[in-house]
């Protein structure tokens, strides 16, 4: 006896767009807090040419090196395609932002429309399967003592620049204290046993233990970027400690 046999209909379920998906695979690789100083620079340029920025309006050296260092601050754990994408998005109208930057790529600007990619990211990968972890490229201690050193050297160097040409030179409080276990971690000498007590000492004002190691950590490392500049001197890849050749 033969039985009609009805196809049962199988209900898919929607995951994400094309665009969830794109902004998931630019979520997979180098993270910005530990990402090269030049591809976040490429990163940055792609950015400024798809807003329109040009020639003259352009950032400075100067201007380049702060805004590299708020980006690896403040959005560290991005990566440098999820800036692309997140200007790629902007300019063509997928976020809820203003994507004039009236011939000023600032800090307040890109802050803007990372945020408005971050809000709008959430929502749209919410209900993707998570990234394999086993995907996403994780650093060699090799490359984060080599970012460690690098930066340092970058501080201080437009430090002096600063200096030589009478301009201010401001730190980016955020991501400092991470800078300054890197440098710790891979036995780069930085601020002296005594030093560090006396920092201590001198934030005993703040209350919650964390955040006063991470105070302190923070000064530590300005007071140790300032001491290379006031003494003249680099780290080396290998780590020492070395007077700059005249």
């Amino acid at each position: 006896m033969s039985q009609n046999l009805v196809p049962v209909q199988q209900e898919w379920k929607r995951y994400g767009s094309g665009n969830a998906i794109a902004i998931q695979q630019a979520q997979i690789g180098h993270t910005l807090r530990v990402s090269n100083e030049d591809t976040i620079k490429q990163a940055l340029r792609y950015s400024m040419l798809l807003v329109g920025l040009r020639g003259n309006n352009l950032p400075t050296e100067e201007e380049k090196f702060v805004l590299t260092n708020f980006v690896k601050s403040n959005f560290g754990n991005n990566t440098c395609e999820e800036i692309k994408l997140a200007f790629e998005m902007a300019v063509a109208g997928k976020l809820q932002v203003d994507t004039k930057c009236y011939e000023n790529f600032s800090c307040e600007y890109f802050g803007r429309i990372m945020n408005a990619y971050l809000d709008y990211s959430r929502e749209e990968i919410k209900n993707l399967p998570k990234p394999i972890e086993l995907m996403k490229e994780k650093p060699s201690d090799q490359e984060l003592k080599k970012q460690a050193i690098d930066t340092a050297n970058e501080y201080a160097k437009q430090i002096k620049f600063c200096e030589q040409n009478d301009k201010k030179f401001t730190f980016i409080a955020g991501g400092l204290s991470i800078l300054f276990d890197y440098l710790e971690q891979f036995k780069i000498p930085t601020i002296s046993r005594e030093e560090k007590i006396e920092l201590w000492n001198k934030y005993s004002n703040i209350q919650d233990v964390e955040e006063r190691k991470l105070h302190c950590k923070t000064q530590g490392y300005i007071k140790f970027i300032n001491s290379l500049v006031t003494f003249d001197c680099f780290i080396d890849q290998d780590g020492n400690i070395k007077p700059n050749e005249i």
